[in-house]
């Protein structure tokens, strides 16, 4: 193939010549900073829940019926920082992970990141627009009248005490000091971040601080015995 033809293909799916994804294509205007903002929680839509499952069921392990950590390089091999979720090249999805769980991956990273979230997922092949790949849920006095439509919900853990316990009984599982389990029986995705008693006190005295949208904060304490 001649380099020209290269440079066209790469050109037609906004590359610019440092082979990065333009970035007015990566912050189009079709959702505003200040409706992501000022938002209840991003989850992912149907548009991007059927273009995963298609890369679920290409690169999935056809005996085991799972996506493993190599099938998932392969998906992000277009990104130059890999697998997004990684933390220190460690990760605790061992024998890979099945469809509902790699929607959990991608719920956390829309929930907590949903730009970066975005841009990784164009960079492996998806086309459409951000307002597409996601619902938004703003703000809502009446939402505390009616049963929630949200799927995701966010949960911090202010502590270290107590923590393996309270991961253990969800069955969690993803990267460290934030995990996210599916929930089968109820069909919601649930993600619990960790925080130090010091970050977190030291955060209620700063007014840049800002913390993501979530259904509670809870403070493990030790019990006492007898």
């Amino acid at each position: 193939m001649k380099q020209q033809t290269c440079w066209t293909i790469l050109r037609f799916f906004h590359y610019d010549d440092k082979l990065r994804i333009r970035e007015s294509v990566i912050r189009e205007d079709s959702l505003r900073d200040e409706e992501l903002e000022g938002c209840k929680n991003v989850e992912l839509a149907k548009d991007a829940i059927v273009y995963l499952e298609h890369l679920f069921n290409a690169y999935k392990n056809r005996g085991t019926q799972r996506l493993e950590e190599s099938g998932m390089e392969r998906i992000f091999a277009t990104k130059e920082e890999g697998i997004p979720w990684r933390v220190r090249m460690e990760t605790v999805y061992d024998n890979g992970v099945t469809f509902d769980g790699w929607l959990a991956l991608w719920q956390k990273y829309f929930s907590h990141q949903p730009r970066e979230a975005y841009e990784s997922l164009l960079y492996i092949g998806y086309c459409g627009k951000m307002r597409d790949a996601v619902t938004v849920f703003p703000y809502k006095i009446t939402d505390a009248l009616k049963q929630s439509k949200r799927k995701v919900f966010n949960i911090y853990l202010v502590g270290l005490h107590g923590t393996e316990v309270i991961m253990d009984f969800i069955g969690a599982a993803g990267p460290r000091r934030s995990v996210v389990n599916y929930l089968s029986e109820v069909g919601k995705y649930l993600i619990v971040s960790i925080i130090k008693s010091s970050c977190f006190f030291s955060s209620l005295n700063t007014p840049s601080m800002t913390w993501m949208p979530c259904l509670g904060m809870i403070r493990p304490y030790r019990g006492a015995t007898c």
